[in-house]
């Protein structure tokens, strides 16, 4: 991967936080997006197998339908899909540089080939020119072709994203392990699920509510859009919360945090409520409870990325620490050698000036004695950095350590001290 390393640009603590940011940000419009395409082709390609296989007119029109809407948006597929995918892998190529992660080489895997599964569907555009038969099949080949690609593609999204959130799991020796994870698949066969509510949704609300509803429909062609997909979303949905609970069970313990269960809390909320929303569609069909379901699907959508992102932050916060000390360092040095004096409080100012007040080595004060808490950082005190960065609730004795607003110098020098000092 060291083609790769070329992209690299030296992130300060500030920088490593807008990169969460920013990650956050693109997943809650990226996800959504993945699932629609997915959903919806799949939803195209079933439609198209049954209507060959029942000789059944209107599941061909729904199929032809679906899928010359997906290719018709060219702009959303390259804007929302591809420039999406490409962000995502920048974003991580700058977090996990000088590690073994395998899920760089996975993401830019992924993104080649969503790039080519995007291709591969376009080209049907161009095959059905002729209204021919032998130009519809060699057509829906094309279309098949480039959703086997994207979903192949879609699953390296996931696997690498894992991979990024698990250090424990880093080695570049180990590439089927971060491929094959049982987390990646559980989450991949769960958002399949998602995706098939979410793309049923959207051929309801674009069927029947937006813009009044699509003109000229027949009767019989409303009643089989809706016979076909409300089935499907509502067993979608009763199978999704399964794959999330195993999902939130496999997060390594250094991604747990209570931004992420809250946010899956109220994912699953709006779960139960889009799934009475189809529950009332299959009694009665309302316009009201279509549109329902949209928004319900979207607010799904935003709290699942919520926490995905939650879990990342947190089990990449020692790789940030440690990637904002390099930053620190290499600016120091490059400031000394220009001429710049630069004045950093060394650890025993630190200490006396904030940790004195709640910290003592050998007898509790506000906070555990240093002799106590110090024996399990004697051999990373890269942790014990990223601690003092990023403070949070151990052991519930003692109230939370409050973020002190040091530099990652600042803490790399304080834990150097306390450490000298407990050890004598």
């Amino acid at each position: 991967m060291d083609f790769l390393n070329q992209l690299v640009i030296p992130q300060s603590y500030e920088h490593i936080s807008v990169l969460h940011f920013i990650l956050n940000f693109v997943n809650v419009m990226f996800m959504p997006f993945l699932s629609l395409l997915l959903g919806i082709t799949l939803l195209a390609l079933f439609a198209e197998f049954k209507g060959k296989k029942q000789s059944h007119s209107l599941y061909l029109q729904f199929a032809t339908e679906c899928v010359e809407t997906l290719v018709a948006q060219r702009k959303f597929l390259v804007l929302l899909g591809i420039v999406q995918y490409f962000a995502v892998l920048f974003a991580y190529i700058q977090l996990l540089q000088n590690t073994y992660a395998n899920g760089i080489l996975i993401l830019s895997a992924g993104a080649l080939l969503f790039i080519l599964g995007t291709i591969f569907i376009y080209v049907h555009q161009f095959t059905r020119r002729k209204d021919s038969n032998e130009n519809f099949q060699r057509s829906w080949l094309w279309v098949k072709l480039g959703l086997l690609v994207i979903i192949v593609s879609i699953y390296a999204l996931f696997a690498g994203i894992e991979d990024a959130a698990n250090p424990a799991n880093w080695d570049e020796e180990a590439l089927a392990v971060s491929l094959f994870s049982a987390k990646a698949i559980v989450k991949f066969v769960g958002f399949i699920f998602l995706s098939l509510a979410a793309g049923s949704s959207a051929v309801l609300f674009f069927y029947f509510v937006w813009d009044g509803g699509k003109k000229n429909i027949s009767e019989e062609y409303s009643a089989f859009i809706k016979h076909y997909t409300l089935p499907i979303a509502l067993i979608a949905l009763l199978a999704f919360p399964i794959f999330l609970v195993i999902n939130v069970v496999l997060i390594p313990q250094t991604g747990l945090t209570g931004i992420l269960f809250a946010a899956v809390f109220l994912a699953l909320l709006f779960v139960f409520f889009a799934s009475h929303a189809v529950y009332g569609m299959m009694k009665e069909f309302k316009i009201k409870y279509a549109a329902n379901l949209f928004y319900f699907l979207l607010l799904i959508f935003f709290f699942l990325a919520v926490a995905d992102q939650s879990a990342v932050s947190s089990a990449l916060q020692e790789q940030s620490a440690q990637l904002a000390f390099q930053y620190e360092k290499v600016h120091n040095e490059l400031l000394s050698s220009m001429g710049v004096n630069l004045t950093v409080q060394t650890g025993e100012d630190i200490f006396t000036g904030k940790c004195s007040a709640c910290h003592a080595f050998d007898k509790v004060v506000v906070g555990p004695a240093y002799k106590d808490v110090l024996p399990k950082y004697e051999n990373d005190r890269a942790q014990l950095v990223s601690f003092i960065l990023n403070p949070h609730k151990v052991n519930p004795v003692f109230p939370p350590m409050p973020n002190q607003g040091l530099k990652p110098a600042e803490a790399d020098s304080i834990a150097a001290y306390i450490m000298v000092m407990y050890k004598k």
